[in-house]
């Protein structure tokens, strides 16, 4: 079974990675103390409106997308095209304009994955939809 903390260890680790800026950052401390065992404030969104363009590719891949809004960054992860949770990181800015920065493209059968800038992810989707 998959509980909130796997899922939010998965999304703290993506971001960590792909933005090591961000890495002690003590607004994150809430999220790390939660996923310890040591805090119980955190709470996942379930379930989310799917964005069609990334969610019904019908492609067998996970994604992890990165959103500035205005007070909060919201990290997305859609796990086999279905299961969507969504964590947002209240007063965290992290990039200078709003909207998607990033999008983690996970290919778990072949074992690889790729992170793309949100404009080129969305080319390469419409492009692959197109062959």
């Amino acid at each position: 079974m998959v509980t909130q903390e796997c899922l939010l260890k998965i999304m703290l680790n993506c971001l960590i990675h792909y933005y090591p800026k961000v890495t002690y950052n003590p607004l994150l401390t809430s999220v790390k103390r939660f996923i310890l065992g040591e805090s119980e404030n955190i709470k996942l969104n379930f379930p989310n409106p799917p964005i069609n363009l990334i969610d019904n590719t019908g492609r067998k891949m996970h994604y992890v997308l990165f959103f500035q809004q205005e007070n909060s960054l919201l990290i997305r992860m859609n796990l086999f095209g279905t299961f969507i949770s969504t964590l947002q990181i209240n007063d965290l800015k992290l990039f200078s304009t709003k909207g998607c920065d990033g999008v983690l493209e996970i290919d778990y059968k072949n074992k690889k994955q790729i992170f793309f800038p949100y404009i080129q992810f969305i080319y390469k989707i419409v492009n692959d939809e197109k062959k």
